[in-house]
C-alpha cells in the first residue's frame, strides 16, 4: 500500500526527471555534432568547390604562359653564352631550366587531381589507424599484451558500443571514411539521421538501451522494487554515457578543424606553385618554387604524423569512455585534450608557415622589398603596443602634473611630451616669442611640462608643483603712469602695474640708452650745484645725483620717462660707486679750476649742460639689464 501511494509515484517522478535530463544533454551533444558536420561540409566545399577549381584555373592560365617564359629563359641563356668571353652572366642554368620544364608539365597535368586525392589519402590514412586502434581496444580481455590491462579496467557495467560506420557519408559526398564524429556516434548508439533529422527526443537505439518503454514508468505498478530500481539506474547510466560522449565529440571537432587547416595550407601551396613554376627557370627567382616544394613535402609528412596521433588519442579516449569509469575517462580525456590542442595549433601554424615562407622567398628573390604576414603582424603589434604605452604614460603624466597643481599648458605638455614637433615648437616659442605675446606663457608652460616628462617620465609632473612659473608671464616695462598707479600709459615704455611690493624690471636697448642719458643729465646738474670746494664725500655726491633724478623733468630721456621712475633708481644703484666717485672728483677739479667742462647745451625747459660724454665717464660701460 505504501509503495502504491508514496514510493512508486516518487520513482515515476524521478524517472521522468532523468529522462528530461538525458534529452537536454543529448541536445547539447547534437549541437556539437552538427558543428562538426558543418566544419566537415566547409572542408568538403573548399576542397571540391574552391581550391580544386582555383588550382585548375591557375594551371590553365600558367600553362598558356609557360611557352613565353621558357622562350625568355632560352634567350637569356643564349645571351649568357654570348657574353661569357667578356664577363660572367648566369641568368639561366640549362640543366635546371630543363628539369623545371619537365616538372611544370607534370604538375600542370596532375596538380589539381593531386590536391584532391591528397586530401582523400590523408582521411583514408586516419580511418585505417582508427580501425586498428579500435580493434585492439575491443579485443577480448584474454588478449596478451598491455591492451589486456586496459580491457580489464574497462570491464564495466555497460561496455556496449554501436557499429563503427560512416554515419555522415550520405550528407557529405567526399566523406568515405570513419572519423572521430563517427566514433562518437557509435558510442552514443546513434546514426547520422538522428543528428540531422532529429527523429526522436533521443537516438533510437540509445533509447531502447537505457530508456526502454517496457521497463519504464508505465509498468512501475506491476514491477517489484528491484526492477524499478534497476530501471532508474539504467537511466542514470544513459545520462552518464551522454555526458562522457561530449568528450569524444570534442575530439571529433578538433579532428575536423585540423583537417580544415591542413586543406587550406595545401590549397595555398598548390595555387602558389602553379604561378611560381613560371619563374623557376631563372636563377634569381628559382628559390620561390623550391621553397614551395619543400613546404608541400613537409605538409604531407605533418599530415601523416597528425593522422597517427589523432587515431591514438581517439582510441585511448574511447577505451576510457566506453567503460563509464569516471577516473579512467578523465585521465584519458586530459591526455587527449593536450595532444589534440597541440596538433590543432600545429595545423594552424602550417597555414601561417605557408604564407610566411612563401612571402619570405619572394622577398629574398626581389631584394627584400616584401614583408611577410608575420613581419607585418609584428610591426602592427609593436605599433599598437607603443601607442598603448604612450597613451598610458601620457595619461599618468598628465594626472600627476594636474595633481601637483601645474597649469593647464604644463599638463598638456606632460601629456603630449612624446610629440617631437610640438615639443620643438614650444621650445623655440618660449625663447623667441616677444614678452608682450600672450602665446609665450602658453609655449613656455607646454615646454616645461614636456621637458619634465622627458626627464623623469610620469613622475616629472612632481617638478611642476606650485603652479605656473612667474617667468611664464610676459613682463613689460613700467611707465610713469604705471609707477604712479594710474594704469597703462600710451608711451613706449608703458606697461601694466606690478603687484604691490614687487618691481619687475626688464630693459631693452632703447631703455638703457634713455636711462644712461637721464643719469648723465642728473650728474651734470649735481656738478652745476656743487658747493665751493666740491663735494666732501662720495655719499654727498651720490645724494646730489639722486636729488637731481627726483627733481629734474629729464628732458634728455626718451618720451615716457618721468622723475621717480623706479628703473632709474635700479639703474643708478648698479653704478652708484662709480657715479659718486666721478661726481666727487669732478666737483673738486671744477672748484680748483683744473678741469675744463664740456660746452653747455641748453635744453628746452631746464637749460642744463649736456650729458657728460668725456672719456672715463662711469656710464661708458657695456649695456646690461637691471
Amino acid at each position: 500500500m505504501a509503495d502504491t501511494l508514496f514510493i512508486v509515484p516518487f520513482q515515476i517522478w524521478v524517472y521522468g526527471m532523468l529522462r528530461n535530463t538525458a534529452v537536454r544533454v543529448w541536445l547539447a551533444d547534437r549541437a556539437f555534432l552538427l558543428a562538426g558536420l558543418m566544419i566537415q561540409a566547409v572542408n568538403d566545399w573548399m576542397v571540391d568547390e574552391l581550391f580544386g577549381p582555383a588550382i585548375s584555373d591557375f594551371v590553365l592560365i600558367s600553362r598558356g604562359l609557360l611557352p613565353t617564359f621558357f622562350t625568355l629563359a632560352v634567350f637569356a641563356l643564349a645571351f649568357g653564352y654570348l657574353a661569357a668571353p667578356f664577363f660572367r652572366v648566369r641568368v639561366v642554368s640549362l640543366g635546371k631550366a630543363t628539369g623545371w620544364l619537365l616538372f611544370a608539365l607534370l604538375f600542370y597535368q596532375a596538380g589539381p587531381g593531386l590536391y584532391v586525392e591528397g586530401e582523400g589519402l590523408r582521411r583514408g590514412l586516419s580511418a585505417e589507424f582508427y580501425e586498428q586502434v579500435l580493434a585492439q581496444a575491443n579485443a577480448a580481455p584474454t588478449t596478451s599484451g598491455p591492451i589486456s590491462v586496459l580491457n580489464a579496467i574497462a570491464d564495466g557495467p555497460d561496455d556496449a558500443m554501436g557499429a563503427l560506420d560512416n554515419q555522415f557519408g550520405a550528407f557529405i559526398p567526399s566523406d568515405h571514411y570513419v572519423d572521430g564524429l563517427d566514433l562518437a556516434m557509435a558510442y552514443l548508439l546513434g546514426t547520422g539521421d538522428d543528428v540531422v533529422y532529429a527523429l526522436g527526443d533521443l537516438p533510437g537505439d540509445f533509447e531502447d538501451e537505457y530508456f526502454d518503454a517496457a521497463t519504464g514508468p508505465l509498468f512501475f505498478l506491476s514491477m517489484d522494487a528491484q526492477a524499478r530500481t534497476d530501471s532508474i539506474n539504467q537511466a542514470l547510466s544513459g545520462i552518464s554515457r551522454l555526458a562522457l560522449a561530449s568528450l569524444i565529440i570534442v575530439f571529433g571537432l578538433f579532428e575536423q578543424a585540423i583537417y580544415l587547416c591542413l586543406s587550406i595550407a595545401a590549397g595555398i601551396l598548390f595555387v602558389s606553385m602553379s604561378v611560381a613554376i613560371l619563374f623557376a627557370f631563372f636563377e634569381r627567382t628559382e628559390l620561390i618554387a623550391r621553397t614551395l616544394i619543400d613546404m608541400w613535402l613537409e605538409l604531407f609528412i605533418l599530415s601523416a604524423i597528425i593522422s597517427v596521433m589523432q587515431a591514438f588519442v581517439v582510441g585511448l579516449v574511447t577505451v576510457g569512455a566506453r567503460t563509464l569509469n569516471p577516473t579512467l575517462t578523465l585521465g584519458a580525456s586530459i591526455i587527449g585534450a593536450i595532444v589534440m590542442a597541440v596538433l590543432l595549433f600545429k595545423a594552424i601554424g602550417a597555414i601561417w608557415d605557408a604564407l610566411n615562407r612563401m612571402f619570405g622567398a619572394m622577398s629574398q628573390s626581389v631584394g627584400g622589398g616584401l614583408s611577410s604576414p608575420a613581419e607585418a603582424g609584428r610591426a602592427v603589434a609593436g605599433a599598437l603596443a607603443g601607442t598603448a604605452l604612450t597613451v598610458a604614460t601620457a595619461g599618468a603624466g598628465a594626472a600627476i602634473a594636474a595633481g601637483a597643481g601645474a597649469s593647464l599648458s604644463q599638463v598638456a605638455g606632460s601629456a603630449l611630451s612624446g610629440m617631437d614637433t610640438l615639443y620643438n615648437a614650444a621650445a623655440m616659442g618660449s625663447f623667441l616669442l616677444p614678452d608682450q605675446s600672450s602665446l609665450k606663457g602658453t609655449a613656455q608652460g607646454f615646454y616645461e611640462g614636456a621637458l619634465s616628462s622627458r626627464l623623469l617620465g610620469p613622475a616629472g609632473g612632481l617638478l611642476l608643483r606650485g603652479g605656473p612659473s612667474q617667468a611664464a608671464s610676459p613682463v613689460t616695462n613700467v611707465g610713469a603712469a604705471g609707477a604712479a598707479g594710474g594704469g597703462s600709459s600710451g608711451g613706449p615704455g608703458a606697461g601694466p602695474t606690478p603687484p604691490p611690493g614687487e618691481t619687475n624690471i626688464r630693459l631693452d636697448a632703447a631703455d638703457l640708452a634713455g636711462l644712461r642719458d637721464a643719469v648723465s643729465t642728473a650728474m651734470n646738474q649735481a656738478l652745476a650745484r656743487a658747493p665751493l670746494g666740491g663735494y666732501a664725500s662720495q655719499a654727498a655726491a651720490l645724494g646730489a645725483v639722486q636729488e637731481a633724478l627726483r627733481a629734474v623733468p629729464l628732458e634728455g630721456a626718451p618720451t615716457g620717462y618721468a622723475a621717480g621712475d623706479p628703473r632709474m633708481d635700479a639703474y643708478l644703484e648698479r653704478r652708484a660707486p662709480q657715479v659718486a666717485r666721478h661726481v666727487m672728483l669732478a666737483s673738486r677739479e671744477q672748484a680748483g679750476g683744473t678741469r675744463r667742462l664740456p660746452p653747455a647745451v641748453h635744453y628746452p625747459t631746464a637749460g642744463l649742460p649736456a650729458p657728460d660724454s668725456s672719456p672715463g665717464s662711469p656710464l661708458d660701460e657695456e649695456r646690461d639689464d637691471v
